[in-house]
């Protein structure tokens, strides 16, 4: 099931990160969790 989402999830913008799915917009409980990582994602895009 977790794959599931993922896959439905992927063209919103989330990618799997080296923490798991993790998502580009500021404000997702994925990133939220990882402040650090939250702005390497915003600027980098990767």
């Amino acid at each position: 099931m977790a794959r599931r989402r993922a896959t439905a999830l992927q063209p919103a913008g989330v990618r799997l990160g080296p923490w798991g799915p993790t998502h580009r917009v500021a404000g997702c409980p994925f990133v939220r969790k990882r402040p650090f990582e939250t702005k390497q994602r915003v600027s980098n895009h990767w």
